[in-house]
């Protein structure tokens, strides 16, 4: 089975349809999907950069090597990251330097401005998956 993990803060039940069936895209057809929603860590923003890798990238980083390790192959996972950036950066850094970072996507939108009475208001529209370029 082929999983698909969510570390973001958007979780994929608040997904439309059209992103659901991107993620199911990134899978050869027919693949039997198993969705996840890890969360995305509430990053303490008074943490240096060797804290949030000791409390929040080496655990998620492990965490992923583990599920590769017990069986999985390269190809059976994608992981969606979008979030704090210290925090992404650094998860795609150490998924590379194991040489496992190929399995990383994030999503693209599309920003809607609209205007009324002076306040803008932004909604996003989701247009798809990409892969983290190495």
């Amino acid at each position: 089975m082929t999983k698909f993990v969510n570390i973001s803060n958007h979780p994929i039940a608040g997904w439309t349809d059209k992103q659901k069936q991107a993620a199911k895209d990134l899978f050869p057809a027919g693949s039997e999907i198993e969705f996840q929603d890890w969360g995305f860590p509430n990053i303490d923003p008074r943490k240096d950069t060797q804290q949030v890798f000791d409390d929040y990238i080496l655990p998620y980083g492990r965490r992923i090597m583990g599920m590769i390790l017990i069986g999985k192959s390269i190809q059976d996972i994608k992981i969606h990251l979008m979030g704090e950036q210290t925090f992404c950066c650094g998860l795609a850094t150490y998924l590379y330097d194991c040489d496992e970072g190929d399995i990383l996507y994030v999503s693209t939108t599309e920003r809607i401005t609209e205007e009324k009475d002076g306040v803008k208001t932004s909604r996003f529209e989701f247009v798809q998956f990409r892969r983290l370029y190495r």
